[in-house]
């Protein structure tokens, strides 16, 4: 089974906007609605949305679009969920998340994904779900050679040799250490990180 984790507990300080950052309006719709509609359009057989006390707005939104709390014994019923995280920080929910969903199986595929990477379309989501499967390790970290940064005036956190962590990353659903092979892609999609008001503009103006 592959699971879709969509992270969605960030308060979104760096948007200047009272509004909590999945229900950010881009483009006529709140960011994390994008995102859900890539994620129905690919092979993703489950999308769980993780909250946290930050993003209760964003739960009401959610719980009106049909989504039900997660329950292990309803994953045969439902492709659809809400998880609420303690919101302590990315890898202890990251740790939360992974430690339920191996209660289901070990051996099941998880993608991560940022609330605020609208532009990932199903055909990239698809496409970096098939190198993972034919990969021998058990994660697959999805990177952006820096130079795309740089290129479009993108701000990002820090790059390593050269490539940025673009956000989307998949595991094997089980709470430890794997091993991770990375994967480089060169696309502006993977760029368009929509946590600052100036990736926020450059990416309204590459729509039009």
């Amino acid at each position: 089974m592959i699971f879709s984790i969509l992270m969605a507990g960030g308060r979104g300080t760096r948007l200047n906007n009272k509004v909590e950052k999945p229900l950010y309006n881009f483009n006529g719709k709140p960011l994390i609605d994008h995102v859900i509609e890539n994620l129905q359009k690919s092979k993703v057989d489950k999308i769980i949305i993780a909250l946290s006390p930050h993003t209760n707005q964003t739960l009401k939104h959610l719980k009106e679009k049909g989504f039900k709390n997660f329950n292990l014994n309803l994953l045969d019923s439902y492709n659809e969920f809400i998880l609420s995280t303690p919101g302590e920080g990315y890898l202890k929910d990251y740790n939360y998340i992974l430690g339920l969903l191996e209660k289901h199986s070990k051996k099941d595929t998880v993608l991560f994904i940022n609330t605020d990477l609208p532009f990932i379309n199903y055909n990239i989501l698809n496409k970096v779900l098939n190198e993972y499967l034919k990969i021998q390790t058990d994660a697959l970290s999805v990177f952006v050679p820096e130079e795309i940064f740089n290129t479009y005036n993108l701000d990002y956190k820090y790059a390593y040799k050269g490539l940025v962590p673009s956000g989307l990353n998949i595991v094997r659903s089980e709470n430890i250490i794997q091993e991770q092979e990375d994967l480089i892609l060169p696309h502006i999609e993977l760029a368009l990180n929509m946590n600052t008001l100036n990736n926020i503009q450059i990416g309204l103006k590459l729509l039009k």
